[in-house]
């Protein structure tokens, strides 16, 4: 089980693996997600971009009863992309059925990546560094949207204890 997991480990780690988060437009999810980047950051999972699920089309926003609503997608999308910067943000409309099988994953996948891979990694986000200054040694350790009051770093033998939120990661140094 070790061997295996240490295998998986290694094969999430690799600059070709990346996590896409998907999201909608929505206060709580939103929210989520953003905590989900910083946990999977502390654990050097890469993210490469963000989905927008479930969006209007201009369509359905146009008309009278969704327009507040339309607006409301639109704010939360502006939100999502400067949150979520550097990373792009694809906007994958919402499907007039629920979207089951091949054929509809494949239309829902088309709409979402048009011409580009959806298999190539979109952004490369940093990573955990060691760097050497002038007579010192650093750790970075990239966390997007943690907040420095929810960070705590101690250091315990050769490891760095690093505690962001509720998640906490020990670092062998």
């Amino acid at each position: 089980l070790y061997e295996r997991l240490a295998k998986l480990r290694e094969r999430l780690l690799e600059a070709d693996t990346s996590v896409r988060i998907v999201v909608t437009p929505e206060r709580m999810v939103i929210d989520e997600a953003l905590r989900a980047h910083t946990d999977l950051a502390l654990f050097e999972l890469a993210c490469d971009a963000v989905v927008m699920n479930r969006l209007y089309p201009a369509e359905a926003a146009a008309e009278a009863f969704f327009e507040s609503w339309g607006r409301l997608q639109e704010e939360r999308l502006a939100e999502v992309e400067e949150s979520f910067a550097p990373l792009p943000v694809l906007r994958a409309p919402l499907a007039r059925e629920e979207v089951v099988g091949v054929a509809a994953l494949a239309a829902h996948g088309a709409a979402i990546f048009a011409d580009a891979d959806p298999a190539a990694v979109l952004c490369v986000a940093p990573r955990l560094r060691f760097a050497r200054g002038k007579g010192e040694h650093r750790v970075e350790l990239p966390l997007p949207h943690a907040r420095k009051d929810a960070l705590d770093v101690a250091k315990l033998d050769d490891a760095l204890l690093v505690r962001a939120g509720n998640r906490r990661r020990s670092i062998p140094l």
